[in-house]
């Protein structure tokens, strides 16, 4: 389990550890799933998270995470990195041994 505001730090990269763990985030291109993920963790428009994002950049700041071009290719990955978290539909995960679904509390 992970709070939601600790999974919407690591997705804006202001960290890169949670419960001591460090971790890396990849998401799919795939708009449709990532929408569901930004408008229910990021809280965020995707005009704001742009916004964030080239702030960032030009300050030198935080590191933008791992952006594929499918949830399959996000599963894969993460399947094969266990230091990996990523956004994925239910549905693309099940079955996947080595991929664990993160339930997410309510902050």
């Amino acid at each position: 389990e992970i709070g939601a505001a600790a999974l919407k730090k690591l997705f804006l990269g202001q960290v890169t550890q949670v419960g001591g763990q460090k971790l890396t985030y990849v998401r799919p291109k795939e708009r449709s799933v990532y929408r569901a993920f930004r408008d229910a963790i990021l809280r965020m428009s995707e005009q704001d998270e742009k916004t964030y994002w080239l702030k960032e950049t030009f300050r030198g700041g935080v590191k933008f995470g791992k952006e594929l071009d499918s949830v399959a290719a996000v599963v894969a990955l993460v399947e094969a990195e266990p230091a990996m978290v990523g956004i994925a539909t239910r549905k693309a995960v099940e079955g996947k041994a080595g991929v664990k679904i993160l339930n997410v509390a309510k902050d």
